[in-house]
């Protein structure tokens, strides 16, 4: 008797224009707040808000360093599974989705992180088939009503 495998589908995700896009736009955005300081008559409150600034502006330069090497790689399968490259079992949870963007929950042991996945870092019909498996497989990650 011939076992049945259920179909899998591998993806795997980088950086991609979108991606570095938007975290220049909310970097930009949190940097900008510091224009809006009041004007400091004590010299050590003015100080305080440029190192604030450097180090927020060296953290982000950090952050786009490691964005550059960003990849993230998991199989899903027909009857709803996840499992990461190694082949840890993850608890994949869809928060939201749209034509551009999918936000995701993603648990792999006990190590939680959120995970948005733009249109451009995958093929589209690569994009389709992880929104259709998202949809069949939806587990959401907000309360729901009683």
């Amino acid at each position: 008797m011939k076992s049945v495998v259920a179909p899998r589908l591998k993806f795997h995700f980088t950086s991609s224009f979108w991606q570095r896009l938007s975290f220049v736009g909310v970097a930009a955005a949190i940097l900008a707040s510091y224009l809006f300081w009041p004007v400091a008559f004590i010299p050590q409150f003015s100080w305080l808000k440029w190192a604030l600034f450097c180090l927020t502006l060296g953290y982000f330069l950090l952050l786009w360093q490691r964005l550059k090497g960003w990849q993230c790689d998991f199989i899903v399968a027909a009857d709803g599974s996840a499992f990461s490259e190694a082949g840890d079992p993850l608890e994949i949870k869809l928060v939201w989705i749209s034509p551009l963007i999918i936000l995701l929950h993603i648990s792999c042991r006990e190590r939680k992180s959120a995970c948005f996945i733009f249109r451009d870092m995958v093929s589209d019909s690569d994009y389709r088939s992880l929104c259709r498996w998202l949809y069949c497989h939806k587990k959401s990650g907000s309360p729901k009503a009683p």
